[in-house]
């Protein structure tokens, strides 16, 4: 091998003063100063890049372009036919579903009208689906009929549907309970509808009317006090009571201060009215000892003789609980048993801690089952009927407890 020697494009040495690019290349390689082509001389010695024979590069990759054009040009006269029909498909319409719904049958009274929404459910369609009648049903003619529901989409398709409808002409009148006559201390206000409710066969909430224009609470007196519930129907059903007003009774302030002092031993202010009557039930039990004798004629001298003498019969454990239920403002309602002849009377309270009316009899009894306190009319009945009629009283002036 021989070494590497700087030698000039034309072949002069160093000592020339031409100056020319000078390049150093092994013995057997040289290139062109002007970037011509590069050989390989296998004879040996120096040789000057241009000295010998230039050897061309093929040129390559001619086949590939042909198969490129040629691919693209099937490429594009696929496209060209299957493009237009591939629109056409896509602008085919897709055939609609018609509307559907599951039918609704309905009853209404001669003064309703309902709508044709009302008569199905579960509405499906292919797009937004309006409900109306095929004919207008007769809402005033009391009897069975078929309606035509028609359900139409946006489309114009259409699904008419066959749904029942019973008119029905309500002629009963509502049912007014819990009104009594009552007694009223002169000065007190007087809650008309303390204890009155309103139930009818059709309508949930009737309103009742009072008419107390005859009262005047000042004046010492009986007035006549009129009850009427209409129901949408237009059936009227009235009851009449009469409220006493008197002169408050000489016990009356003893009975609620009595009362007041046993509150504040028995209760705390964080008690609710439930706790507040069951404390109450629980002192009057604890405390009274049961005779069979009392003034019936005013129970706040009753109260007075239970929180004073702590003995009475029932009448007095009515009075008592009575009068600590006004000093808490628990509302309450006197309850009488129905007189009968030969019969013993019993009192108790019916009271409202804000869950409804409920029972409430303190007055202690022998046997299972003797605990009164909240009770329902179911559970006082099935009570009474099994103990010689001990509770019966008629309902229709009271107020319905809760089933529960």
């Amino acid at each position: 091998m021989g070494n590497r020697m700087p030698l000039y494009a034309d072949g002069s040495r160093r000592d020339d003063k031409k100056k020319r690019a000078v390049i150093s290349v092994p013995n057997h390689v040289y290139r062109n100063i002007d970037d011509e082509e590069t050989y390989v001389s296998r004879s040996g010695g120096r040789r000057v890049a241009g000295g010998g024979k230039r050897r061309r590069r093929k040129k390559r990759g001619g086949g590939k372009t042909f198969l490129l054009i040629v691919f693209c040009l099937v490429l594009g006269f696929s496209a060209g036919i299957m493009l237009p029909r591939l629109w056409e498909a896509s602008r085919e319409e897709v055939p609609a579903v018609p509307p559907s719904g599951t039918p609704v049958d309905q009853t209404c009274l001669t003064v309703d009208t309902l709508s044709p929404e009302s008569f199905v459910t579960n509405i499906t369609g292919s797009s937004q689906v309006t409900v109306s009648f095929g004919q207008e049903p007769d809402f005033t003619s009391p009897g069975t009929q078929e309606v035509t529901i028609i359900l139409t989409d946006e489309s114009g398709s259409q699904t008419e549907i066959k749904a029942g409808l019973t008119v029905i002409q309500d002629t009963t009148p509502p049912v007014i309970s819990g009104v009594t006559d009552q007694e009223v201390l002169l000065g007190e206000t007087v809650a008309y509808k303390k204890g009155v409710t309103v139930t009818d066969d059709y309508d949930e909430d009737v309103e009742l009317e009072v008419d107390s224009s005859q009262v005047n609470p000042t004046v010492a007196g009986d007035y006549l006090v009129t009850y009427r519930a209409t129901d949408r129907s237009g059936n009227t059903a009235e009851a009449t009571a009469y409220f006493s007003f008197t002169q408050p009774s000489e016990y009356t302030d003893l009975a609620l201060e009595e009362a007041q002092k046993v509150l504040d031993k028995i209760t705390t202010d964080d008690m609710t009215q439930t706790e507040v009557a069951r404390a109450i039930y629980d002192w009057c039990r604890a405390n009274i000892s049961y005779t069979a004798h009392s003034d019936k004629g005013d129970w706040q001298k009753a109260a007075v003789q239970g929180f004073t003498q702590r003995s009475g019969d029932c009448y007095v454990y009515f009075a008592t609980a009575k009068a600590m239920f006004e000093a808490a403002g628990i509302p309450n309602i006197d309850v009488e048993k129905t007189y009968v002849e030969g019969r013993a009377m019993h009192y108790w309270s019916l009271i409202d801690c804000g869950s409804g009316w409920y029972h409430f009899d303190a007055t202690p009894r022998v046997g299972e089952g003797d605990d009164f306190f909240m009770v329902t009319d179911a559970f006082l009945e099935a009570y009474s009927q099994a103990h010689n009629n001990s509770h019966e009283f008629d309902h229709s002036l009271y107020p319905a407890t809760p089933e529960e």
